[in-house]
């Protein structure tokens, strides 16, 4: 057995207000997983933007979201 494995992992940074000199916000990763270099997108999710059912693409399952959702942030592949 190689004890040297091709592995993958990728790193998120992530710093608060409160946890940076000039009070900013900051957000960054990386991805090891080789290839070539893709493009991400930063998005807002606001709340008046978001279902209010989710419905399965797999199994059409589905179930009744909160009334009052909070606002995130993804970045979608």
């Amino acid at each position: 057995m190689n004890k040297f494995q091709n592995l993958s992992s990728c790193t998120a940074f992530l710093a608060g207000k409160n946890a940076t000199v000039d009070g900013s916000t900051m957000i960054a990763r990386n991805e090891d997983a080789g290839g070539g270099v893709n493009a991400k997108r930063f998005v807002v999710v606001n709340p008046q933007d978001q279902p209010s059912e989710y419905i399965s693409t797999f199994n059409q399952f589905r179930v009744k979201l909160p009334d009052h959702p909070l606002r995130y942030t993804a970045t979608p592949n």
